[in-house]
């Protein structure tokens, strides 16, 4: 990370792309669990399309790719 918009822009990417991996991940770590939360929260203030029914939308998707 090499600033506080990169490591939002990461988390981001990686949330749309590994979605079940990082909640598994963020059962360990606080710090990511936060930042999820965080980014979460902004997203929501972007556009109101990104509230829990978008999040389970991405995690079914990629269940639905491992099978």
């Amino acid at each position: 990370m090499t600033s506080p918009a990169e490591d939002k822009a990461e988390l981001y990417s990686y949330l749309i792309t590994h979605y079940q991996q990082v909640l598994t991940m963020t059962q360990s770590s606080t710090i990511l669990a936060d930042k999820v939360l965080q980014l979460k929260g902004l997203l929501r203030q972007l556009s109101s399309d990104f509230d829990e029914q978008f999040w389970m939308r991405v995690g079914q998707r990629h269940v639905e790719k491992s099978q």
